[in-house]
């Protein structure tokens, strides 16, 4: 998909072009939300480092190879991808924090987004 609206875009997985080896697809999405369910339930303060090594850690969606994931597997891959967007977001504060009106919580969801291979994805896809 192409983004609505580059300039409310908020691609996450942007810091860095991922140039190592990249991992099953499922895989990535396993170990991704796996870290982002730790890092958004962790009691006190986020370690600044393990968050960093998060994101960068999500840049290996833009290389993933999607093409010969079984429609189960792709589904699966999708929803992880989705509930680790959701979680990025509250971890770099991206998310809205408070009940506030439909039209900032819509923006919020149909301009987050990944890079997923040479697609973008967003919330609201």
């Amino acid at each position: 998909r192409l983004l609505d609206n580059d300039d409310l875009a908020v691609v996450l997985n942007r810091q860095v072009l991922w140039a190592h080896n990249t991992r099953p697809a499922v895989e990535v999405a396993s170990v991704l939300l796996r870290q982002a369910i730790s890092l958004a339930h962790a009691s006190g303060a986020r370690d600044f480092t393990l968050v960093q090594e998060f994101q960068r850690a999500t840049c290996e969606l833009q290389m993933v190879n999607l093409i010969q994931l079984p429609v189960e597997e792709l589904r699966c891959f999708f929803i992880n991808i989705f509930n680790v967007l959701v979680l990025h977001a509250k971890i770099t504060s991206k998310a809205p924090t408070e009940e506030i009106h439909v039209v900032p919580r819509c923006s919020f969801f149909r301009n987050t987004s990944y890079q997923v291979g040479k697609y973008f994805y967003s919330l609201d896809d």
